[in-house]
């Protein structure tokens, strides 16, 4: 074998290797903060607070969808990568997703711009806006858009890695369907979302 068959070989390992393995994180890059102060540590926190109580919730009825337990979130520390950088940059990495975006008034709202790369399944768009408030009753819930995107992400993961796992994407999407049908007031993103997941149900009924 040549030494350019032999990287070409290498080369084509890696990709199928970066193909099968899990996406198990989400990064999260600078926020512009309109307040008196950079808040987005405080961001990182409240979703941490959230992804726990998803996982713990989620997995205790359903211990199949194992994958939520592997996710981490990541702080970045610095600017999200330029758009026309950002898609290689997630296809070059495990993220699930890389959320950016702004924190605006008092009490603090978060705007947060969830990028997800080749999992947006029937979405039209890769990038999902989402508000959140920062306040003491978001620490305890977990029911919002963002988790729903986040289990909608999952489904689209695992579906892509191994398209007969049916039953996990399955349920990963019936769970992000009753988070979605729990949220007051739905607006655009959340009706997006909503129509994504029960598209992507039928498919798998199919």
């Amino acid at each position: 074998m040549t030494k350019q068959a032999a990287t070409a070989t290498l080369v084509l390992m890696y990709l199928l290797k970066m193909a099968s393995a899990e996406r198990t994180s989400i990064e999260i890059f600078s926020y512009a903060s309109f307040n008196s102060s950079d808040q987005t540590a405080a961001v990182e926190n409240l979703l941490r607070q959230k992804l726990e109580h998803l996982v713990e919730e989620t997995i205790s009825a359903h211990p199949e969808l194992n994958g939520l337990s592997k996710l981490t979130i990541v702080s970045k520390n610095t600017q999200l990568p330029d758009p026309g950088n950002l898609a290689a940059y997630w296809k070059s990495t495990r993220v699930l997703e890389i959320l950016s975006g702004a924190i605006t008034g008092s009490p603090p709202v978060v705007t947060s711009n969830v990028y997800l790369g080749d999992l947006r399944g029937s979405l039209t768009k890769s990038t999902v806006s989402v508000q959140i408030e920062i306040n003491p009753r978001e620490y305890r819930s977990y029911r919002d858009m963002h988790s729903a995107l986040t289990l909608y992400a999952l489904a689209m993961d695992a579906k892509t890695r191994n398209p007969q796992q049916q039953g996990v994407v399955s349920q990963y999407l019936a769970e992000a369907e009753s988070l979605l049908k729990s949220i007051p007031n739905a607006d655009e993103n959340v009706r997006a979302l909503s129509d994504a997941v029960a598209k992507d149900l039928m498919a798998l009924k199919k």
